[in-house]
Order: C-alpha cells, then structure tokens, then sequence
C-alpha cells in the first residue's frame, strides 16, 4: 500500500477533530453556554462572529505560515490552539470571556484544518485526488455522527479528544513524498516533467488574475450560505419547534450523509469532472434551502433538512475548494 493512503487517514483524524469537532458540532456546545451566561439571540449572533472573525484571520495568513514550518506542524500547532480555545470555552463566566474563546477556536479551524489537509492530500496524490479528499473529509462526518449524542456535555472528553487526535495525526503525516524518499501516488515521469514546468502562483500574481477573483466570490458566496447553517444546525431545528433530541439525532443524520456524500462527491469530480460534481453538489443545496421552509410541519423534514445539507453544502466547501484550486492553478500553488 502506497503511503499516501496514511497521509488520508491521517487528514481523516484531522478533520474529524478540526472541522468535525471544531466546526459541525460548535452548535451542541453552544446553547448550554448561552443558558449558562444569560445571553439574548442578538448576543448569540455576536459570539459567533468572534469565531468567524478568528477564521477567517488565521485564513488570511496561513498560506505563509504552511510555506514557511510545512502542514505538519500547522496542524500540531493549532489543534493544540483549538483545544486551548475549548479550555476556556470550558470555565466562561462572562460574555467577552465567550469571545476571547470562540476567537481562539476560529484561529484553530481556519489555520489547523482544512488549508493544510488539502495542500497534503494535493502534495501526495496525482491521481485519484478527488476520492482521497473524499475520504479525508470523511473524518468531519464521522465526528458529526458521533460528538452530539456521545460527547453532547462532555466538554473536558471534547478537549481530551482534540489533543490526542492532534498528536496521532502529528505522527502519521510528512509533508510531502520526498521526505520518504517517495513519489506522489500515481505520478509518473511525465507528469512530473509537466508539473515541474507550470509557473508556481504567488499571491502578487493571482491578484492579476480574473480568475482568482471570480474564485474568490464563488468561495464568498458559497460560505455566506453554508456556514451559518452549520455553525447553527441544532439551534436552528430546535428553535423551528422540535425538541433537543430531534436536534441531536438531525446533525447525526447530516453527519451520516455527509460521511457517505464526500467520497461519492470526490469520485464524480475524478470521473466527470468538477462541472458535473459542482452541478451535483449545488442542487442538494436547494433543495435544503426548499427543506428548509417546511421546518416545523413534521419530524420527517428536521431529517430531510439535515441529509440534504449533508449531501450538498458540506461536500462542496469541504471537497470542492481544494480542488477548484488545484484545477485552476496547478498543484503547485494551492498554499
């Protein structure tokens, strides 16, 4: 077996506690602290904007950082940041304390996760990349299954998780296939040669290019429709007049399709190409957004609402990003 195959397991582990942890279940931890501290649905609003904030900084910056120390290190570095911001998350008393924290925690999402797991699984394969995000990102899906009805409460066992996931993916992950004297998987002589060839993309030259922009608003756009739902799922059912525990099992049944439409998603992109894949991933889009508008008439649609979203607008911010990049400017320059 190819090592590159260790290189997704291990970006598995690390979606599982960065975006999974991280990210999909935030909502299971959030009501019990905004009944702990007594804030309104305005102030909820406002302490998630702290986390965007933090995210979409360490975002901004990263792209160096990884250049500089590599993705391996990134990741241990800020899974050790994102427990930290749990840490505090876990003695709030006062509302700036909740902010401090939440930024803290967005620092560790958008720098520890999804960047370098996607530069990794980039760097180690030249074919079948779409299936190996796929599956990497599988890991988000299984922490969503799991964390709201296991660890919902837990928050010390949370942290615990974090930690120990950080050092084991820390062990199984190298930068790039030269450090074990390797080739990426499925790279021959002459891709190779092609690749060496392409001009690298720095981030002077991408702002000269119409492309990147048009990337950059296709990114924007996409994130203005997906994150908020995530970030709220369980809030959002609960406060459509279901109960915690309709809450709960929705996010499991969202974890449980979005487990089984990421690989599905990587392999259409390997077969029909990003297109078709983008065509496949937005009309689960809609289709939650229509779901969405009968939240409250019955149980059967808290599901529908959460396999939906799971099938479509987890696949494409998660999986199709990293590839739209990789097609539009090479392998060589997704940083």
């Amino acid at each position: 077996m190819h090592y590159a195959w260790l290189i997704a397991l291990g970006c598995g582990i690390v979606m599982f506690y960065c975006v999974g942890l991280g990210f999909n279940c935030l909502s299971v931890f959030l009501n019990p602290l905004m009944e702990r501290i007594h804030v309104s649905n305005t102030m909820r609003s406002t302490i998630s904007a702290f986390y965007q904030t933090g995210s979409v900084a360490a975002l901004l910056c990263i792209g160096p950082v990884i250049e500089k120390i590599g993705a391996r290190k990134t990741i241990l570095i800020f899974g050790i940041c994102m427990a930290s911001g749990y840490l505090m998350l876990m003695a709030v008393d006062s509302v700036q304390m909740s902010y401090a924290a939440m930024f803290i925690i967005g620092i560790g999402y958008g720098a520890g996760g999804l960047v370098p797991v996607s530069i990794l699984i980039t760097t180690w394969f030249a074919e079948k990349r779409g299936f190996a995000l796929g599956l990497a990102m599988c890991g988000s899906g299984a922490a969503t299954i799991i964390a709201p009805t296991i660890l919902s409460g837990m928050i010390g066992t949370f942290i615990d998780t974090i930690v120990i996931c950080t050092l084991t993916a820390g062990l199984l992950l190298r930068n790039k296939p030269e450090d074990l004297a390797m080739k990426a998987y499925g790279q021959h002589e002459d891709t190779a040669l092609q690749e060496s060839r392409q001009e690298k993309i720095t981030m002077k030259k991408s702002f000269r290019d119409k492309k990147f922009f048009l990337m950059a608003l296709a990114v924007f756009l996409s994130g203005l429709i997906v994150s908020p739902v995530v970030t709220h799922l369980a809030p959002i059912i609960e406060q459509s007049g279901y109960g915690s525990s309709t809450a709960a099992a929705a996010v499991s049944a969202y974890g449980i399709s979005m487990f089984l439409g990421k690989p599905i998603f990587g392999k259409i992109i390997d077969r029909f190409g990003v297109l078709k894949a983008n065509t496949y991933a937005y009309t689960f889009i809609i289709l939650t957004m229509l779901t969405g508008m009968l939240l409250g008439e019955k149980t059967c649609m808290a599901y529908a609402f959460g396999i939906l979203f799971g099938l479509g607008g987890a696949t494409v911010i998660t999986v199709g990003l990293p590839i739209w990049t990789s097609e539009l400017f090479g392998r060589e320059s997704v940083n």
